[in-house]
């Protein structure tokens, strides 16, 4: 499932992609015509320190980012930082399960 997050909406709350995932990866999207820099930071649902934080760069190309999910978590919490807050930035942000090695 993927959410929009913009100067209104900062925060969603999302399911893991499968059960006891060690390993996700967080895809950042640009939305067409609405600036995307800015930072995403990911947190286990709860917690107060994140467990990554990503600088969102080149803008019009944020990307794929690897993030180890701790043993016992269900949901993580994405954040998202726009460059500065009057700039209407928005991505849309997905959690993808990170095939096993």
């Amino acid at each position: 499932m993927a959410v929009v997050l913009d100067t209104e909406m900062r925060d969603a709350s999302l399911g893991l992609p499968a059960p006891r995932s060690e390993r996700v990866v967080v895809e950042v999207r640009p939305l067409p015509g609405r600036a995307s820099g800015g930072t995403v930071s990911v947190y286990v649902e709860g917690a107060q320190a994140p467990l990554a934080r990503f600088t969102l760069y080149p803008p019009d190309q944020p990307g794929r980012f690897a993030v180890t999910v701790p043993a016992g978590a269900e949901r993580l919490r994405v954040h998202f930082e726009p460059v500065r807050p009057d700039t209407p930035g928005a991505v849309t942000v997905q959690l993808v399960a990170q095939p096993a090695r």
